[in-house]
């Protein structure tokens, strides 16, 4: 699973364009000659056009900086186009009209092809709008610039859908012949009837003319008809006169006369006389009301953000052009070089800006050299692809693997990503332990970086213990660590020999003479040596929890390797243990009870996603549940059935306002499965001494029941809401939590209902949830043993409220 942080990326690059930090490029824009300064890298990157104009061929230089004039776009435009190409943010509602026309010429003289794409699907969804603000100007900008060549069409059917957008437009008269004769061969022109487009024609007409315009048409002389008629020659035939009335044509006859030639007049009036009569120099259609393709779905405009400038940087980092950054990732046979950019590292980690800026990195020619031998060549390419496209991969690494992740973030200050890293191993960190508990642990406790993993990490092995002490790396362990470990006083089900046998295998290990030995063969130097190894640790052991009889069955390696005092004492204690002096210290028993929860990080994610409905939405798989960077809820352990006793459900529980309850069901001696619900409300403890009733009921629309089949596969997860609200949960002082239906459905009893009774049992369902039927390994749940339950107390994060 992929991991993108978009808003560091906007906000890394935003400054670096505020900043001008490093840059190197001098753009002057506009009539006003406006300076902008820019990083030749970018400029390159992001447009064939900026890539062409700063190579060596056509580059010129002041000083260090090369300088490009642009005269020809608009100051507030390349604000938009240079913002764009540092951080893919298109701010395009600001624009207004034909502004929005202005910049996407702009962006296709500078070739900037991703920008193009998206802002053309924009013009497409706000044509009609752009049209309707300013007809005139937006239909000579498409007919004027090739870019705009898809645009035209659809302009003309907007036009003639809404003609009064062009012909009532203010700056008409200004409309260029060539667009004119292109709406006039159009066969639909909204409502207008063909009187009305003669009478526009000639308001234009008479406008091309500063002497038709100073006279009164009554005042008109030959000439006068003449030089109009000259004007608008071409558009007289485009006119379908046959769609003219006789009554409008009889009012009109003289001026019409005058500017008609002689034979299209003489047809006019004959087709008048018999419709029948054949026009020759009339366009023959009909003018008709525009058709609308109701099925024609548009695409929406989508601001992808940071997309493009990923595949940018992508293409950047794989290709090595430009690259002024030598990194050497790993040593020995695993050392690896790789390349960079310190422009690009500088904005993205303030390792590298203060390594850079301040001079504290080696030079080798035009490269700076980085080394480092404490980071893996694998980890450092992770960490590169982050930096470059502002996406991770968590998904795929090995527990150590992503320490070392997480340890290097943390060394190169990369922030963003450390908070979801840590939260990412704390979901996964049971699996890890599993794969390689010893170099886990080791980690975790040897770098600042991991410091928050210590507590689970310690919690685990506590749960745990044999998945350490057991695992064939355990004689690896730091000293340091083992004595860690054997200061906690839970340790799982280990009794306090089986900890002192891993000690002493612990203590051989780290001797060579010790490890070629039998131990039946030791010599006095052989148990001194032994005695050194693990001294700091021998105090730890609990020696007074050890039986006499396990004592007497190891006596001879006791004997050779406690203190003689030690070994009295503990002689003496089972003898008789009120003979032992006053400042000895007899550690207590272990096995304090630890808890681990039933379900894991990604449980809580799919329940999250349950009680905001996300199921119910259509949306993509991916969408359908929360992750763990955008669950909105916490989920707060407040009660453990085995921890805090069955018995106890309301002490923990009554007026937490929404919980969620998991239940470990053992279905049978070889199966269990996870079961619980949801209540939107709080528990009470309901003991109305004046009703004979022992139960009350609260209504939930929002409740429902869940089962996990298997807690190692997400997808045997099933789901059962509440139909009937009204009886959604009950409440009893004398039962746990119970869900829906009514007595006489359940053996209601001292400890729980639906869920557990007495006895730990789960008792029959009702029809409340009616989907509760398809949990396939509850069909037969009557007599199921439940082994916990837990109740977790449910918050909204801070930020989602």
């Amino acid at each position: 699973m992929k991991y993108d942080f978009p808003e560091s990326f906007v906000r890394d690059y935003d400054k670096l364009l505020k900043d001008g930090q490093c840059s190197d490029v001098i753009i002057r824009v506009g009539e006003e000659q406006k300076e902008f300064r820019a990083h030749s890298l970018m400029l390159r990157a992001r447009s064939t056009y900026f890539n062409t104009a700063l190579s060596a061929t056509w580059a010129k230089k002041e000083g260090d900086f090369f300088v490009l004039s642009v005269p020809n776009i608009h100051v507030y435009i390349f604000e938009i186009i240079l913002r764009y190409m540092y951080t893919t943010e298109i701010i395009l509602d600001a624009l207004e009209g034909v502004k929005v026309l202005e910049l996407l010429v702009a962006v296709d003289e500078l070739l900037l092809r991703d920008f193009i794409d998206k802002l053309k699907l924009f013009i497409h969804q706000k044509l009609e709008n752009l049209i309707k603000q300013d007809a005139i100007s937006v239909l000579e900008m498409f007919f004027q610039y090739d870019i705009c060549e898809s645009f035209r069409e659809p302009c003309l059917h907007l036009i003639c859908t809404y003609p009064d957008t062009l012909f009532m437009h203010h700056n008409f008269i200004q409309l260029e012949k060539s667009l004119l004769i292109h709406i006039l061969q159009c066969d639909s022109l909204g409502t207008l009837n063909e009187i009305e487009i003669w009478n526009y024609l000639l308001k234009w007409g008479i406008a091309q003319d500063e002497t038709l315009q100073n006279k009164e048409i009554k005042s008109w002389k030959i000439n006068d008809y003449i030089i109009l008629k000259n004007i608008i020659h071409e558009c007289i035939y485009l006119i379908r006169w046959h769609m003219i009335p006789p009554n409008e044509f009889w009012k009109n006859r003289s001026f019409l006369k005058n500017i008609l030639s002689e034979e299209l007049y003489k047809e006019l009036g004959e087709y008048y006389l018999d419709p029948t009569t054949p026009l020759k120099d009339v366009v023959p259609r009909l003018r008709k009301l525009p058709i609308t393709d109701k099925n024609a779905k548009k695409k929406k405009f989508e601001d992808l953000s940071c997309i493009d400038l990923t595949k940018v940087n992508e293409k950047l980092l794989n290709e090595e052009d430009d690259c002024d950054v030598i990194i050497h990732a790993g040593k020995g046979l695993y050392l690896k070089e790789l390349y960079a950019h310190s422009l690009i590292l500088n904005i993205r980690s303030s390792y590298f800006n203060h390594a850079l800026t301040n001079n504290q990195v080696k030079k080798e020619g035009k490269y700076f050299v980085f080394q480092f031998p404490n980071i893996s060549a694998n980890i450092f390419e992770i960490i590169l692809r982050y930096i470059y496209t502002a996406t991770i991969t968590f998904y795929g690494l090995k527990g150590v693997e992503t320490l070392q992740l997480l340890i290097a973030a943390n060394e190169l200050h990369l922030e963003d990503i450390i908070s979801p890293l840590i939260s990412f191993i704390r979901q996964e960190f049971e699996e890890f332990m599993k794969q390689d508990a010893v170099n886990i642990t080791q980690i975790v406790f040897q770098y600042d970086a991991c410091n928050l993993l210590q507590e689970i990490c310690l919690h685990y092995i506590c749960t745990y213990p044999k998945a350490l002490f057991e695992n064939q790396k355990f004689t690896q362990l730091d000293q340091t660590l083992l004595i860690h470990i054997l200061k906690c006083d839970d340790l799982g089900k280990l009794n306090e020999l089986e900890i002192w046998n891993y000690l002493f295998t612990w203590g051989i290990e780290q001797n060579p003479t010790l490890q070629k030995k039998d131990v039946e063969t030791w010599n006095t130097d052989d148990y001194v040596m032994l005695e050194n190894t693990i001294h700091e640790c021998i105090p730890l052991i609990h020696w007074f929890q050890i039986s006499g009889r396990e004592f007497k069955r190891n006596l001879s390696v006791f004997k050779n390797t406690l203190s003689s005092e030690l070994y009295q004492n503990i002689w003496n204690y089972h003898l008789d243990s009120d003979s032992l002096p006053h400042d000895v210290t007899i550690l207590p028993p272990r096995h304090i009870q630890v808890h681990m929860p039933l379900i894991r990080s990604q449980h809580f994610n799919i329940i999250a996603s349950w009680i905001d409905k996300k199921d119910l939405q259509k949306m993509p798989p991916n969408d359908t549940y929360y992750s763990f960077h955008n669950n909105p809820y916490d989920f707060n352990l407040i009660y453990c059935s085995k921890r805090d006793g069955f018995e106890k459900f309301h002490d923990f529980c009554d007026d937490k306002g929404p919980t969620i309850i998991i239940a470990k069901v053992q279905i049978n001696e070889s199966d269990t499965c996870l079961f619980g619900g949801y209540n939107d409300l709080s528990w009470k403890n309901y003991n109305n001494k004046s009703s004979q009733k022992k139960i009350s009921y609260s209504r939930s629309d929002k409740n429902f029941l869940f089962s996990f089949d298997n807690k190692e596969d997400y997808s045997t997860s099933k789901l059962a809401r509440v139909k009937k609200g009204k009886i959604a949960v009950g409440y009893d002082s004398e039962t746990g939590p119970f869900f829906g239906s009514s007595k006489s459905y359940y053996e209601i009893s001292i400890s729980g209902d639906l869920i557990i009774s007495s006895k730990n049992k789960i008792i029959r369902y009702g029809t409340n949830y009616p989907d509760f039927k398809k949990f396939a390994k509850l069909q037969n749940i009557d007599n199921c043993k439940v082994e916990d339950y837990e109740v977790w107390k449910i918050n909204i994060k801070k930020g989602n409220i």
